[in-house]
């Protein structure tokens, strides 16, 4: 398991590639059974070595992409396309050589120098331990004729896949998170640097929000999408009212988006669930901290962050507005969706019920075969919109 900093909830090194393969659609799940080893980190770069070393390694043992590379080079002999210009040089300087242009099957492109590069980034930081640095090492003896390339040349969305490297998917996608994060530009007295053990934490805590987030709603859409009546969507919603009255300052209000809004529409059924996901640490606040929320407050106890609850409650809201004015109905509730931290009090199928709507507080742990994790995601589908919807097809 992880225990970074405070500040990272806890997640074990298989279900972050089990995140990262819902949350980037690369869901080849047979592919991690293996994926076994776990460990306790010191740090967060401990941590994503460690998770870097074992998905190499599962991409060795199918063998490294090759493709055919063009080069040039001067032989004695014609072998591949002569190249004439350069021929003619040769000749010109006396030299009893031809120039051709050959074809290399050849490890050395683009999907391999990533991943190398990655690996270097992992050797040169000094918080890396060294076991992690040692298996690092052991690995890119097979990248030996890979070159390394600047992570800032690497334009992501330019890279494709087909059938004889989609397997590189998922371990490119971990590649790239981790890159974000190494490689993050600070300034610090008018230079750039690279980022402090804390201010990667920070950012790798962001960006894991966004795949916790992902994950989620690529789950249900994966395990759900072919049940009847059941849609999963990340709706935009504007605020309900009358616009006329608001005049010109109508524009002013922000628009709403959720992050996964679950829909069960049948002839006897609609209900609506509005899911906000939160991954950090300080899922409840402590009412002693705050001199001003005494007057807030009947007590002293901790209590939910009370942003997270006004937003979700105004999705809630908006939504079942929504429903009245298009004539459907539908039954709207809310959930605020924590991932599971280390924290003595933590939220657990807490239901209230505000002015009529359901709003639930629960935690999805992280740190747990994911099978269990499974079966928590789809207790919140049968308990808030029907006990009788079933997934269609089993990926674990």
């Amino acid at each position: 398991m992880c225990s970074t900093k405070k500040k990272i909830a806890k997640i074990w090194i298989k279900n972050i590639y089990y995140m990262l393969a819902y949350a980037c659609d690369a869901l080849t799940l047979s592919e991690f059974k293996s994926v076994e080893r776990e460990a306790d980190f010191k740090n967060i770069y401990d941590m994503f070595a460690s998770a870097l070393e074992q998905r190499i390694s599962f991409q060795l043992r199918r063998g490294l992409h090759r493709e055919y590379r063009s080069r040039t080079e001067e032989m004695t002999v014609l072998r591949g396309k002569l190249d004439m210009p350069g021929t003619v040089r040769s000749r010109i300087q006396r030299r009893y050589t031809v120039t051709c242009e050959v074809d290399e099957y050849s490890e050395n492109n683009l999907f391999n120098q990533i991943i190398k590069t990655t690996a270097f980034l992992f050797l040169k930081r000094p918080e890396v331990d060294r076991r992690y640095k040692s298996r690092l090492k052991q690995k890119m003896m097979y990248f030996e004729n890979v070159d390394r390339i600047d992570p800032n040349t690497i334009r992501w969305n330019r890279i494709r896949y087909d059938r004889n490297n989609r397997n590189y998917r998922l371990l490119l996608e971990l590649c790239r998170f981790i890159l974000d994060g190494i490689e993050l530009p600070t300034i610090k007295r008018g230079a750039f640097s690279l980022p402090s053990l804390k201010e990667a934490e920070k950012y790798w805590q962001k960006k894991m929000s966004k795949v916790y987030e992902a994950f989620v709603r690529n789950y249900y859409r994966k395990e759900y999408e072919a049940t009847y009546g059941f849609s999963v969507d990340d709706e935009w919603m504007e605020w309900q009212g009358d616009m006329k009255k608001n005049g010109d300052a109508a524009w002013r209000l922000p628009r709403m988006h959720t992050d996964i809004t679950l829909t069960c529409d049948r002839e006897d059924i609609r209900k609506i669930l509005i899911i906000d996901t939160k991954y950090y640490r300080g899922i409840e606040k402590d009412n002693r901290d705050d001199i001003d929320r005494e007057t807030t407050y009947k007590n002293d106890k901790p209590c939910i962050d009370e942003d997270n609850i006004y937003q979700i409650f105004a999705y809630v809201k908006n939504k079942e507005e929504m429903e009245i004015r298009s004539g459907k109905c539908g039954e709207v509730s809310g959930m605020l969706l924590y991932a599971k931290t280390d924290e003595e009090s933590v939220p657990s199928d807490i239901r209230y019920d505000l002015t009529g709507s359901t709003i639930g507080l629960d935690t999805l742990d992280l740190n747990t075969d994911f099978g269990e994790i499974c079966d928590q995601l789809d207790k919140i589908v049968h308990d808030y919109l029907s006990p009788d919807i079933r997934k269609q097809k089993k990926w674990i």
